[in-house]
């Protein structure tokens, strides 16, 4: 979850590494309408890759559980010398296990979203624009876009790496515990020791500037945090990038500090 769009010779390039090591290649393309500065979203097919779709983000639908796969029928399969994986046999087995089917409630809202059109859509994604731009600039204490963070391409997110003494581990945590002590802020002190690194980085902006990040432990990448930009009114927002711009400054001087 980066917000980073993958262009579609790497999508290409993975579906041929997967294709040769004789396994299947999942796409997620919840995101694929949220795109941003001219770019656009590319999916593959092929006798090796699904597709999967969701209405949960483009139509604000999260929750109404709401989504739909593509994958390669049996002539795509047989072209590939695969008429035996009937995919879609196997696929109605697993749907004929599942007791209870999308509600009806939730069928005709998806319906009455695809009767909308594309340009309720495109209104919502252009109206992030602001917030993303916001969001950026509150990134800059971290570096540069490719150097320092990425994202904001495509989706609602970017990815930022935090500095080194933050990374996570034991260490990290003395280093936020450290920097706290010298810049007085016992609140910095108390979450390293619930758990330091980005967790500890995390909370620490949550207690002293009042803005929420995702650590990147959470996804699997420690000395990391994820950022949203949507789900917010632009003068929320506003608020926001700059508690986040400050808490982000903030924790680069704790990084001299504690390098010196």
């Amino acid at each position: 979850p980066t917000g980073v769009l993958l262009p579609k010779e790497e999508l290409e390039a993975a579906a041929a590494m997967c294709a040769a090591a004789g396994t299947w290649l999942i796409l997620d393309n919840t995101y694929e309408d949220f795109l941003y500065e001219g770019r656009s979203h590319h999916t593959v097919s092929g006798p090796n890759v699904i597709s999967v779709f969701s209405f949960s983000k483009a139509y604000g639908m999260m929750g109404w559980r709401v989504g739909y796969i593509a994958y390669p029928g049996q002539q795509l399969l047989q072209q590939a010398g695969l008429e035996h994986d009937n995919l879609g046999e196997q696929l109605s087995k697993v749907q004929d296990t599942i007791i209870v089917c999308a509600p009806q409630m939730s069928q005709q809202l998806a319906l009455a979203a695809l009767q909308e059109g594309e340009q309720y859509v495109q209104q919502g994604v252009a109206g992030l624009s602001h917030n993303r731009e916001l969001i950026a600039d509150a990134m800059s204490p971290l570096g540069t876009r490719g150097h320092g963070w990425v994202g904001g391409e495509g989706a609602i997110y970017y990815w930022a790496r935090l500095p080194e003494q933050f990374g996570g581990g034991a260490a990290a945590a003395a280093a936020v515990a450290t920097a706290g002590g010298v810049n007085g802020n016992s609140a910095a002190a108390a979450a390293a020791a619930a758990g330091g690194g980005d967790e500890a980085v995390v909370e620490w902006l949550i207690k002293e500037h009042g803005v929420c990040v995702v650590p990147g432990s959470a996804c699997g990448v420690p000395g990391h945090v994820r950022v949203a930009f949507a789900n917010l009114r632009a003068e929320q927002c506003e608020v926001a990038a700059a508690r986040l711009k400050q808490g982000l400054q903030q924790l680069v001087s704790m990084e001299a500090v504690v390098g010196v």
